[in-house]
Parts: C-alpha cells; structure tokens; sequence
C-alpha cells in the first residue's frame, strides 16, 4: 500500500542551532482536518444535530417519523427517543446526540432544549472565532457564564405544596405537552399525581418519592389511553402452572425462583441399555423421585405462592397442586425484580438455598376476568404500584408510555423538592439578561463569550415562537421588554402569541431540569470548541475507505440531515 509522508515540524534546539524533527507518517487514505477546517466540520455536525430536533420543541412541536432498514416506523417528538434511534454516523454528531440522553437519564426532561442550546453555543462561538477570539478563552467565558446562569435559577424559584395535587398536575403536564401524550392529559394526569402519591414516603423527615416501587406497564396493548389504570402492588399476565390450582393466596408466603424447576439437562448425549420393563420402571421411578425431592424443598419451606422465571416440570406441578400451593410458570424477569421490590424476600438460583427468610409476603388474588394476577404487600411499610397503560396500537402506546414516564418522573421531582420555575421561555429570557449584566463585570475577552452564551440563551423562546408560526423577533423584544419592567415569570403564550405570567398560567418547569440544561450544553460545546485537529483512516462517517480522489469533496458532515431525520434509523 503505497503512503504519504506528513511531517509536522516541530523546532528544536541543539547546540544553538534550531532544527526540526518529522514526526508521523500517515497512509494515503487517511482523512484529516486541521485547525480552522476541523471547528467548521465540527460545528457543522451539532448544527445538523440540533435542526433534526428543533421543530419538535414546545406545545406546538411537530413529530418526526423514523423508518428502520426492517421497515419498522417510530411517529415521536421526543428528543431522546429521536436521538437514540436515528443512526448518527457522524462522531461529532453523536456528542451532541449524548447530550439529550444524559439529560434523559438526569432529569427526564429539557432533552430538545438543551440540544438547541448546545448547537446554539457552538453557532454563537463560530462568530467570535471568526473574530480572532481564541477556542479556549470562549470555553473559559462560557463556564463562567454557565456557573452565573445557574444561580440565577436559584433566584427563580417559586414554592410548590408538595400536598397540592392540582398544582403536581400542572407540572407533569408540562411534561406532556407537545407530546401526542397530551391529548389524554385529562384523563391520565390524575393517575399520574396518584401513582406518585402511591409511593411517596417519608424518611428521616424528608418526603421521599421511591420509583423504584412504581412500575408503568404497557404490555397489554389494546383499548383507550383513558382506559389505564392505577393498580395496587404488582400485576402478572400469566397462568397458573397447572388448572388445579389455587389462583387466591391470602397472606402468600411467595418464593422467587430464577432458574428451572427440572431436572438438569445432561452435558452429554445419554445411552441407557434397558434390559427388561422392571428396570425401565426403576430408571423413571428414580427420576420422579428426585422431581418430588425438588417438589418438597418448596414445601417444607413453607411457600404457597411459586412464581418461577424458568419451566416448571409436570410433575412437580402436580406435587404443588396437590398441596394447595400456586405456581406460575415463565415470569418475566423485570416483573421478579418489581415484586422483590415492593415485597422483599429473596430471588433465588437455587433451589437448594430456599428457607422462610427468603420467601415475601404478600396476597395474590386473580381477577374477574382471569387475565391476570395481582400481588399486593401486607407488612408495615410496604408499598408499590402499578400504572396499567392502554392504548389502540403498539406505535401508539409506546408513546404514551413516554409522555407518562416523563411526567410520573417531573412530577416526582417537585414533590420531593417543592419547587419549580415559570416555563414557557421565562427563565431563559431572564438568564439572558442576568448573564448580560454579569458579563459587563468581567475583563478580558471572556466577556464577548459570556455576552455569546447570553445570545444563545434566547433560542428557547425563539424556538417556541417559530414552531407556533409566530414572528420570533416580535416574540422576544415582548418578552425582552416584559422582564426589563420586573415581570421576570412572563413567558410566551404559543397559542395566542401573547406574554402571560407562566406561574399564574400553571406552565412550570423544574430548577433541575433548566440547571442539566445548561450544565449539559455548556460542557459539550466547550468539549467541540477544543477540538483543532481530526485524524480518521477513512472517512469518520462510514465503515468504508474514502477514495482519495474524492477526499476532497467530503468536507461537510453527513448521517444526520435531509434523508436521515426520516429514515436512518437502523435498530
């Protein structure tokens, strides 16, 4: 393979006299980007990131359809959802892409903003560079700016009864908005503050929302969203083991089990030469009898409720029949660990390892119409829950579940917090003028910087405004003027395209959510800013070569525009 030698100069001095020392050899078909080339491709690719989003923020935020290789179609405006599923080739790219999913797993919310603003950051950076600010001073200005923004927040904050269910309401159904979720907002918001209140607890004086204890489940499609339901406890979609069986345990003694209630598979292929029907009857008596062994482990423990993640053999069915005791065979392993959660006890490998102390206690009772268990806790200080989700087709229930995620996690937050800030593009606004006056104490270059951060902050309300088809400049000299005069709760109306106090209009976001925002976009944009120089072997977007003749053509990024926002999914 023929190669190109590059050789990097680098000055050296050596009795007085400089000379330079060639450095790296790189093969022909490597692809490269240095200094100014490398910030351009690298802002170009969060750019395309951003635009593939961007339409989807605030209440009226349009959907984005994604169609897999196998024809598979996700309809979602969630930002993470979209993310996660599109094939974002491009490195640069998938930095951005992270910045929604740790903002998912964080706070639940905010994933689209804090995108937008990540993109927005690095937009408001490429004109200072292209000013001669360096790289570094812009990130040095935009953590200051990022530590002011943030407590400023702080300033913001209203007080929220944790007690006021309405109030709770409100907030998961910011969540919701935007999302096709809202639309049963009416009907399962309620549910929401509910479930929430399900598992609410106090420890050591502090209100405490366990969600580990609060399951959404939508696997049983069909129906309406407003059909879903709030249950007690756990719920399995399952059979008894055997028709003999009892399906009403009061006060259960109930044994988790994760591995079969069989005989073991034999390691290899086994021959038995049988020489008459009396040693036949001997070699299959002698395995029955180690199948009842099994059998009565599970009896003298105790238990009369089995619920197993593996088969349960026939015989033993018919052991445990015998005695009145519950078995149900196959159980999901995320429905074990739910039940071990709000119950206790123990989930077991092993058979062997089976005493009362490893059992929970519980009541199991089927339902009317014999579809499904229900498992509640009977001790002192256990709780759980089960939000039963309904919904016409998968497509459509996988989003509900998304929107009721989000809003059971938001609202959870301002439970246990009991604060929140107004929304609808009023906190940004009044950072944005925060940050401007912080910006004017500030000496050095760093202050073209924070000013910068101060400029992005607006695309919020300006991203609000445009997917509302409003006019965005009159949008935000309104609310500009507004929180000058004092109004700092005023946001954007999108649906009448006035300004309104967003506290008295019940739009609220949460400290946490709007604090990960610019936390998040802040340090990635500073992470790409710092990014001078790309090596890749082959083009950094594809598994294949690039012919070198067309190197020079692949400048810009590709993999996450025009085509690819509605089909480069390839899960």
């Amino acid at each position: 393979m023929p190669f190109i030698i590059v050789v990097f100069e680098y000055p050296t001095v050596m009795n007085g006299r400089t000379r330079t020392d060639p450095t790296t050899v790189l093969s022909e078909d490597t692809w490269r980007r240095s200094e100014g080339a490398a910030t351009e491709y690298t802002i170009s690719a969060a750019t395309a990131v951003a635009d593939a989003v961007r339409s989807t923020l605030g209440p009226e935020g349009m959907d984005k359809m994604l169609i897999t290789r196998h024809g598979n179609v996700l309809v979602t405006n969630d930002g993470a959802t979209l993310l996660s599923e599109m094939n974002v080739t491009n490195p640069v790219a998938r930095f951005v892409a992270d910045v929604a999913a740790t903002q998912a797993s964080e706070v639940s919310d905010g994933t689209t903003t804090s995108v937008i603003l990540a993109s927005e950051l690095l937009g408001q950076a490429q004109r200072l560079l292209e000013r001669g600010i360096h790289p570094t001073t812009i990130a040095r200005g935009y953590e200051l700016a990022t530590d002011r923004a943030v407590d400023l927040v702080d300033g913001l904050c209203v007080t929220l009864d944790p007690e006021d269910d309405d109030a709770i309401a409100r907030v998961g159904e910011t969540a919701m908005t935007g999302k096709s979720t809202e639309q049963h907002a009416e009907s399962l918001l309620p549910l929401v503050v509910e479930a929430v209140r399900a598992v609410t607890v106090e420890a050591d004086g502090n209100r405490v929302v366990d969600l580990h204890s609060l399951r959404v489940d939508s696997s049983d499609a069909g129906g309406h969203p407003s059909e879903s339901e709030l249950l007690e406890g756990a719920v399995l979609f399952e059979d008894p083991a055997h028709e003999a069986m009892p399906t009403t345990v009061e006060d259960a003694a109930i044994l988790l089990l994760d591995c079969p209630l069989e005989l073991g598979e034999p390691t290899a292929e086994p021959t038995v030469d049988v020489g008459d029907h009396d040693q036949l009857q001997r070699f299959l008596d002698r395995d029955r009898k180690r199948l009842t062994g099994l059998a009565e482990s599970v009896i003298e423990s105790g238990a009369n409720v089995v619920l197993c993640g593996k088969h349960v053999d026939p015989t033993i069915q018919e052991r445990l029949a015998d005695e009145g005791i519950l078995a149900v065979r196959r159980v999901p392993t995320d429905d074990l660990a739910f039940i071990r959660e709000i119950l206790g006890g123990e989930i077991l490998t092993d058979i062997d390892e089976v005493d009362r102390e490893t059992l929970a206690d519980g009541h199991v009772g089927r339902d009317g119409d014999g579809t499904r268990f229900y498992i509640e806790g009977c001790g002192e200080g256990t709780h759980g829950a089960t939000f039963l989700l309904r919904g016409s087709t998968r497509h459509a229930l996988n989003e509900v579940e998304r929107g009721v995620e989000d809003a059971i996690d938001v609202a959870a937050r301002a439970v246990t917090t009991g604060t929140v800030v107004p929304g609808a593009g009023a906190v940004e606004v009044e950072l944005a003028i925060g940050v401007r006056e912080y910006a004017t104490g500030v000496d050095g270059r760093e202050q073209y910087a924070i000013e910068a951060f101060a400029d992005a902050l607006e695309v919020v309300p300006r991203t609000l405004a445009e997917n509302a088809g409003l006019d965005p400049i009159d949008a935000l000299v309104e609310l500009r003027a507004a929180h000058r005069d004092g109004n700092e709760r005023v946001g954007l109306d999108v649906r009448t395209g006035t300004v309104e106090d967003s506290i008295d209009a019940g739009v609220f976001d949460l400290p946490a959510v709007k604090k990960q925002s610019l936390t998040t976009a802040s340090e990635v944009a500073a992470f790409v800013l710092r990014i001078d120089d790309i090596v890749s072997v082959g083009h950094p977007e594809s598994d294949d070569r690039v012919d070198p003749d067309d190197r020079e053509e692949s400048d810009g990024p590709r993999g996450v525009t025009g085509g690819a926002v509605a089909s480069a999914a390839s899960k």
